[in-house]
């Protein structure tokens, strides 16, 4: 079953890999540049403080927020079969939950 699964998976990314590109590789390019900001702030030398704390709260929420667009951008192509649009940073309550439960999902676990 596990198998089966997984290879079906595979199947769809395969078949919709031009779609699933065209749809993440905005919030990816974001994602990385996030992720070379968090480096650069961490070699800095910026102190253990309530400075420090703050920003790391920001880049976790703002890692989980890119992630929540790939995730949601990459099954809506894979399952309905749409078409993706321009990246748009624009949150619905689909997005919002899901952000909501990755986190408490995250800081429950």
């Amino acid at each position: 079953m596990f198998a089966k699964f997984t290879l079906g998976s595979l199947y769809l990314i395969n078949q919709h890999r031009a779609s699933i590109l065209k749809g993440v590789i905005l919030p990816l390019i974001l994602y990385i540049l996030l992720q070379l900001a968090r480096y650069g702030s961490v070699y800095s030398g910026l102190s253990y403080g309530s400075a420090s704390s703050l920003l790391y709260i920001l880049f976790f929420i703002s890692d989980m927020a890119i992630l929540t667009v790939i995730s949601i951008n990459t099954m809506r192509i894979v399952l309905l079969d749409e078409q993706p649009e321009a990246f748009k940073l624009n949150f619905k309550r689909r997005e919002i939950r899901y952000l909501l439960y990755s986190i408490g999902f995250l800081l429950y676990g």
